[in-house]
């Protein structure tokens, strides 16, 4: 009986060591992954740096743009007043002409 003992435990220690080898190379394998996972996080967070740095970016352009779009409207206002001015001094210079004109021919009458 004994000697089925020892046969049955070396058998049994076998299996143990087999599980244990196992084990230690589980271990080293989540090891290695919570590393890489580790990584991975930090290029998130750089990720989600350079978005953000990037949203701003955008936003100041926006901003930028708006502004320019604003000056292009008083500029637009300002040239269409500035046309209705021109076309007034026109029609003045249009009456002086005449007047001129008829001045004109009476001093050559």
């Amino acid at each position: 009986m004994e000697n089925e003992t020892r046969v049955l435990l070396e058998e049994i220690w076998k299996s143990v060591q087999t599980v244990a080898e196992g084990h230690g190379s589980i271990m080293s394998k989540l090891e290695d992954h919570d590393k890489k996972f580790e990584g991975m996080g930090q290029e998130i967070k750089l990720v989600k740096e350079v978005v953000g740095d990037t949203n701003t970016i955008l936003k100041n352009l926006e901003n930028k743009v708006d502004g320019i779009d604003q000056e292009l409207k008083a500029v637009g206002s300002a040239v269409l007043e500035t046309n209705v001015d021109v076309k007034e001094i026109k029609k003045g210079m249009e009456n002086h002409e005449q007047r001129i004109t008829k001045l004109e021919e009476k001093v050559h009458i």
